[in-house]
């Protein structure tokens, strides 16, 4: 089932704003207007005060922007730092297994067979 996007509405006689946007509620797809119809001019404080909440939602906008951006650089980082120590770890444990002429025993081939299994089968959730 899908889910509904979230709706804002207030209405007053000075004016009346709308929010409609699932993601992020009241930043995205919102209309403002000061006055219910033409013939009212709209208050002066109620502008300001609109200019100042459209300026705060812009600048926390601006920042979760930032923040979002920094953590995906970060991901990335972590991502390839975990292939390369991947990388390394199996060199390593090739070179181990060569060394100690592993492969020659059968029980030792079979559990090192699984281990490879099992570190796979978790990468997968990573």
């Amino acid at each position: 089932m899908a889910q509904q996007p979230s709706r804002t509405r207030i209405s007053r006689p000075s004016g009346n704003i709308s929010f409609n946007n699932p993601s992020a509620p009241g930043i995205h797809n919102f209309r403002i207007s000061l006055s219910e119809s033409t013939e009212q001019q709209p208050n002066p404080l109620r502008v300001a005060f609109l200019e100042y909440q459209i300026a705060c939602l812009n600048s926390r906008l601006s920042s979760l922007t930032q923040e979002n951006n920094n953590l995906r650089s970060e991901v990335a980082t972590l991502k390839a730092q975990m292939e390369t120590q991947e990388i390394s770890h199996s060199i390593s444990f090739e070179k181990f297994l060569n060394d100690q002429k592993i492969f020659c025993k059968w029980p030792t081939l079979i559990f090192f067979l699984w281990f490879i299994y099992f570190v796979n089968y978790f990468l997968i959730f990573f």
